[in-house]
C-alpha cells in the first residue's frame, strides 16, 4: 500500500480489450465532431452510456490493483435508471441511500445511491 497517496503516480491511458480510456486530446476535437455529428440520430439513445460499464471496470481496476483501495463507490440520482444499471452489471452493491445529500439541475435537494464494491467482492468478479 503506498505510504502517501498524493504521491501515487495515475495512469493517463487505461487500455481495455475494445477501448481506450483517456483524456481528450486537442487533436480529438474534429474527429469526434464529424463522426458524432453525421451519426446523431443513431447515437442520442447511446451516447455516454455505450461503454460505460467498461470505464468503471477499467477505473475500477486501476483502483484496486495500482491504488490499493479497499473499496470503490459510486454515487448517483436514483432517478438515473441507466446510471444504476451500469453500477449493478459492473457487481457494484447499492449501499444505501443519502436523503438530500446533493441539488438537482432544479436547484432541489436530490437523494444520492451509494453503490459500493469492495477489494474482497471484487476479486470474485469474472472481469476482476
Amino acid at each position: 500500500m503506498p505510504s502517501d497517496p498524493i504521491l501515487i503516480d495515475i495512469p493517463t491511458e487505461l487500455p481495455g480489450e475494445r477501448v481506450l480510456l483517456r483524456l481528450l486530446q486537442d487533436g480529438d476535437a474534429q474527429d469526434l465532431f464529424e463522426a458524432v455529428d453525421e451519426s446523431r440520430d443513431h447515437l442520442a439513445p447511446w451516447m455516454l452510456w455505450a461503454k460505460a460499464h467498461v470505464q468503471v471496470q477499467l477505473l475500477t481496476r486501476l483502483a484496486f490493483a495500482q491504488l490499493a483501495a479497499n473499496r470503490v463507490q459510486i454515487r448517483m440520482d436514483p432517478r438515473n435508471v441507466r446510471s444504476e444499471r451500469v453500477a449493478q452489471r459492473a457487481g457494484f452493491l447499492l449501499e444505501g441511500t443519502l436523503r438530500n445529500a446533493s441539488i438537482d439541475a432544479a436547484d432541489k435537494p436530490a437523494d444520492r445511491y451509494i453503490y459500493a464494491l469492495t477489494r474482497q467482492s471484487y476479486a470474485n468478479l469474472p472481469w476482476a
